[in-house]
Formats: structure tokens, sequence, C-alpha cells
């Protein structure tokens, strides 16, 4: 159905941008989130950075 071939579209534009990374030198990092303690049960953990709503659309990859 629609919703899954969407689905596919998406997930193989994605793998293909993390490719690109991986044949690149350059340094990626999450936008909105990092690792540290979980706050809870001090588990490593993504944590929300608390930038989302603050984002600038320039740069973004295009992933979708």
């Amino acid at each position: 159905d629609q919703a899954s071939e969407e689905k596919k579209r998406l997930e193989e534009k994605q793998r293909a941008a993390r490719k690109n990374r991986s044949k690149s030198e350059e340094d990626w990092k999450t936008r909105w989130f990092h690792q540290g303690p979980n706050p809870y049960n001090g588990a490593q953990d993504w944590l929300y950075s608390g930038s989302y709503w603050d984002r600038n659309y320039f740069n973004l990859p295009d992933i979708y």
C-alpha cells in the first residue's frame, strides 16, 4: 500500500545519507539529543538537548 511504499522510500533515503556520511570524513552528531546518564535509572541513554524548537532549517540533511 501507499504507506508502506513511503516508509520504504524514506528508509532507503536515510540509509543512503548514512552511507555517504561514512564515506566522507565529516563529523556527524545528533542535533537534538545527546548521550548521558538517565536521571531515573543512571543507565546511558539518549537525552533531549532542549534545542528542537530553536532549530534552524538551513543545513538540514535531505533525508525526507
